[in-house]
């Protein structure tokens, strides 16, 4: 992304995002021009190009926010269990509903998976490190990975759904899926 600096920027780009999103509803991202998006947020082409580069960078801002909200969650949890960052993750999904609906039908939800994946992994280092001593970096890394890609099928399935799951019910799926994973697999 560029132009990171003055409110004026920060409005355009506030509109184009909003424009890209409102466009998403009945259009897919790949089918969505630039100057589509221009002409819903108001904006010159100009404009678009001097605050991004393609429209990738667009749906960035949301991600940024979204992973800032994400941290914010993290950092008042105490217990940083992988039950508790499940629950962390899919309360994310459910308050941003229509924009995770949007990434997930644009094929663009690594945008988020893999960035809290990488926030979780940083935060882990420092407030598990015993785990890290223990069982080394690789293997936390490893569970992590796996975690990860088990809530990115997860979020796809639940979205998909008419299925209305809270944040809790996850976690308590987790805790049971962890506890048949150390039993019988």
């Amino acid at each position: 992304m560029k132009n990171k600096g003055n409110a004026k920027s920060d409005f355009s780009k506030q509109l184009i995002l909003e424009a890209l999103l409102d466009i998403m509803e009945y259009q897919s991202l790949h089918q969505i021009s630039v100057k589509e998006i221009c002409e819903v947020a108001m904006v010159s082409r100009k404009t678009f190009y001097r605050n991004f580069d393609h429209k990738l960078d667009v749906i960035n801002i949301e991600v940024a926010r979204l992973i800032k909200v994400y941290m914010a969650s993290i950092e008042e949890t105490s217990d940083l269990t992988l039950a508790n960052i499940a629950f962390l993750v899919f309360d994310l999904v459910n308050k941003h509903k229509r924009f995770f609906e949007k990434i997930v039908a644009n094929h663009l939800l690594f945008l988020v998976s893999e960035r809290i994946l990488q926030e979780v992994m940083d935060v882990y280092k420092i407030r598990k490190q015993t785990l890290f001593d223990q069982y080394g970096a690789e293997t936390i890394e490893n569970v992590l990975h796996f975690s990860f890609g088990g809530f990115e099928h997860y979020i796809k399935r639940l979205l998909k759904s008419q299925e209305r799951v809270s944040a809790e019910q996850i976690r308590r799926e987790f805790i049971k899926i962890s506890e048949i994973l150390t039993l019988s697999i």
